[in-house]
């Protein structure tokens, strides 16, 4: 199955509103001093985004 290109920017701009989402309910939870399960799984999520950018070298790794 080969790859097109809608389907490139399709994954990358659900995964960036899913992380943009995290980013901002992990602020939000901060600020509001509510930290819950939810604001680790935010919280973790942004962890597995930075350890796999590291891992490609600071580029995006379905950018081939």
């Amino acid at each position: 199955m080969k790859i097109t290109l809608f389907q490139i920017k399709l994954v990358h701009t659900v995964v960036f509103w899913i992380l943009s989402f995290c980013t901002v309910y992990a602020l939000y939870s901060g600020m509001a001093d509510r930290v819950t399960t939810w604001t680790c799984v935010a919280v973790g999520l942004l962890l597995v985004e930075s350890v796999v950018l590291v891992a490609s070298g600071w580029t995006w790794p379905l950018a081939f």
